[in-house]
């Protein structure tokens, strides 16, 4: 199998050779999610209060802290950190731009750049999703949140993607390396475990599904990447994969295309 994958290119995005691609497919996500309004859902979810200090754990160009930033107001502080150089030079600017005082940090989510119990609210968007340790990066979570504090995490269940139309025998067999080799493990249930064993409880969990028809953004954010990868390991070949593209194109064309990726929200405190 390749050793490149879909969360490998994005867990490595100053060294891709393109990183502003990364940064433009990220303006990409917002206009096609409800990240768009005014306050997200999985912020609000976390339940953000005035006052409080928050970090965002793979930050990306910043618009959950920014919306954060309202949610915590003046006397309060929200803070992210992402591992890409691109990405907080894009957040840094964004902010700027807006007039927004929020602080941006580069650093590993495997080794997060804070003391222990500095925030009162630890969250990550997607993040699990790219990293190939996403245990360490939820242990770092729960030590930098103080005791009472929030860990809250929106994590992709991989193993429950589908595309629709289903059923198609190479549909079958792109969607089993998608979900083996392009996303993250472990899935939800077992973040909640992680959570558990760490000393946490928790509080809630939510099912949400993310439903993408889109077929032009999902073909560049994700199955440009995921074909590429495929042909590599011998999965399809280029040809294959080709024909299986065009093929999802008729059906988007016909309103029958869906990407749908299940996510679980979970909210635990800190003992």
């Amino acid at each position: 199998m390749s050793a490149q994958t879909w969360k490998t290119h994005w867990a490595n995005i100053d060294q891709s050779g393109e990183p502003q691609r990364y940064v433009g497919q990220m303006a990409a996500i917002r206009t096609h999610h409800e990240e768009a309004v005014d306050i997200p859902r999985t912020l609000t979810f976390c339940d953000l209060q005035v006052g409080e200090r928050v970090l965002d754990v793979g930050c990306g160009p910043g618009w959950h802290v920014r919306a954060a930033s309202r949610m915590v107001g003046p006397t309060g502080r929200a803070v992210g950190v992402d591992l890409s150089e691109a990405m907080v030079a894009e957040a840094r600017h964004q902010a700027a731009e807006r007039g927004v005082d929020v602080d941006f940090v580069q650093g590993s989510a495997y080794a997060l750049p804070f003391e222990d119990n500095t925030f009162d609210r630890c969250f990550s968007i997607g993040m699990t999703d790219i990293l190939d340790d996403p245990v360490q990066a939820v242990r770092e979570m729960v030590r930098v949140t103080r005791p009472g504090g929030l860990i809250c995490q929106c994590v992709c269940e991989s193993d429950a993607t589908y595309i629709i139309p289903a059923g198609a025998p190479m549909t079958r067999r792109l969607l089993d390396f998608f979900r083996e080799h392009e996303l993250s493990h472990p899935s939800g249930i077992e973040v909640v475990s992680v959570l558990k064993s760490l000393g946490t409880t928790i509080e809630q969990l939510d099912g949400v599904i993310d439903h993408k028809e889109d077929f032009a953004f999902v073909k560049s954010l994700f199955f440009d990447d995921w074909l590429t990868d495929a042909v590599a390991a011998d999965v399809l070949t280029s040809e294959e994969a080709q024909q299986w593209l065009a093929d999802q194109e008729a059906h988007a064309s016909e309103g029958k295309f869906v990407l749908g990726m299940p996510n679980y929200l979970i909210k635990a405190t800190k003992k």
